[in-house]
């Protein structure tokens, strides 16, 4: 009902709309012509407008009302979020409204080219927060390689942005099972040379400092179906190719100068650190001005872990809700050990906020490696400054743990409470699991 009248609000023909709905009391038609006529005389009323998929809407039309009497708001910090039907009226390069101030975008259709979700926001020149659902891109691409020779060593081909058939769905272009042993490094994008100029069109927020973006795990699970044999050969390498693939058309190209809070997350099940990493070789997480970071439900190996906090050197707030976080964590301290003292003391120097949250480790998972115990206690919480030898001079709050309530510490680290008091007593507010 509610959607009803929202529609008469914006049609151009309220009585027209209503003739379709007979069903509907003449009261209720009044009202909507009063709700119409405040939406036109009174745009400044207009604090929040959440548009959502799926309500039958008559697609262009409707937003290019809504966009002129948005219009009138001029620089009232209009919070727009549109939701929509697959290949909607939401991709119409016409369709150009600089004034957003919060997007959020929930993309769901596999035909729809990525590179329209970054020319709809590039024209957003006020955008100062922006949320993306991706979900549905996880398809093949043609049967060419990324060359045009179409030589693809029985390689196992991910494009986004082409059109694919039914029979393509399945993602296999080799030309036989036995042949599917490998992976296409090449990919990196559309297949189709002709989008590579548009796809590589650098977009600049200059105003965007909050993005958040979530990822359905489909979107990176597909490939965890492939036969064992074609996965035998599989490496980090194409791993990370992969990943890049799926989100280059989204990142590729995107500048943002001003961004202070970025959320990366997986919707259901974890996806790989592959990823994070190439959300690293893309710089959306490279930015100096970077002040939040929250991490969640990806999969993170020491390599990402350690590129990341050299990346971020502005950070005051950390917050990494990982998986398997703890099994990497070995290797990871393996790394600090080669950091030279003056490069480990600019690792998140301004850090104020550490949150780490395992979900997912058994109840009885312990750490047997006495080595990496010492050597860890030592270098996150002793050194010069109390904090250990990665410098966390700044540091006031931390809360290291996993759901489970397990006594041993999350970092295979067990404090004793006067450990931990002492900590405390240096300024840290420290939630810490102990064996006491």
């Amino acid at each position: 009902m509610l959607v009803l009248i929202f529609k008469a609000c914006v049609s151009t023909n309220i009585q027209t709309q209503f003739y379709k709905n007979s069903f509907l009391p003449t009261r209720l038609l009044r009202v909507c012509k009063k709700w119409n006529s405040i939406v036109v005389k009174l745009p400044y009323l207009w604090t929040s407008l959440f548009v959502e998929k799926n309500i039958g809407f008559d697609g262009e039309p409707t937003l290019k009302v809504i966009e002129r009497r948005l219009s009138r708001t001029d620089d009232l910090g209009i919070a727009l979020s549109i939701g929509f039907e697959p290949g909607a009226f939401m991709w119409n390069r016409s369709v150009n409204i600089p004034w957003w101030k919060v997007v959020h975008l929930e993309l769901e259709d596999q035909n729809l080219h990525p590179h329209r979700v970054r020319d709809v926001l590039g024209e957003c020149a006020s955008l100062k927060t922006c949320s993306l659902m991706i979900d549905g891109f996880a398809y093949a691409g043609d049967d060419s390689s990324s060359d045009g020779s179409g030589d693809l060593d029985g390689g196992y081909v991910w494009s986004v942005g082409d059109d694919c058939s039914e029979e393509e769905d399945s993602g296999w272009v080799g030309e036989n099972e036995e042949d599917r042993s490998g992976w296409n490094d090449n990919v990196d994008g559309w297949n189709d040379n002709t989008h590579y100029e548009e796809r590589k069109r650098v977009v600049i927020l200059p105003a965007l400092k909050m993005l958040s973006v979530v990822f359905d795990s489909q979107l990176f699970d597909d490939y965890r179906t492939v036969p064992a044999k074609a996965r035998l050969n599989q490496s980090s390498k194409s791993d990370r190719v992969l990943s890049k693939a799926r989100i280059s058309p989204f990142f590729d190209g995107l500048e943002l100068p001003a961004l202070k809070d970025l959320t990366i997350a997986a919707s259901h099940s974890a996806i790989d650190n592959e990823l994070l990493m190439a959300l690293i070789d893309l710089s959306v997480i490279s930015c100096f001005q970077l002040v939040s970071l929250e991490i969640c439900n990806i999969r993170i190996e020491a390599d990402g872990f350690h590129r990341l906090l050299l990346n971020l050197t502005s950070l005051e707030s950390l917050c990494v809700k990982s998986p398997n976080f703890g099994q990497s964590l070995p290797d990871l301290i393996e790394y600090l050990e080669y950091v030279p003292e003056k490069a480990a003391m600019n690792i998140l120097p301004g850090l104020e906020v550490l949150t780490i949250l395992d979900h997912v480790l058994p109840r009885d998972h312990k750490f047997t490696d006495e080595t990496s115990l010492r050597v860890l206690e030592s270098r996150w919480w002793t050194g010069k400054t109390g904090y250990g030898k990665l410098g966390l001079s700044r540091l006031r709050r931390a809360n290291i743990s996993w759901d489970y309530g397990c006594a041993a510490c999350y970092l295979g680290v067990t404090l004793s409470s006067q450990r931990a008091e002492i900590l405390r007593n240096q300024g840290l507010d420290l939630k810490y699991p102990t064996l006491d």
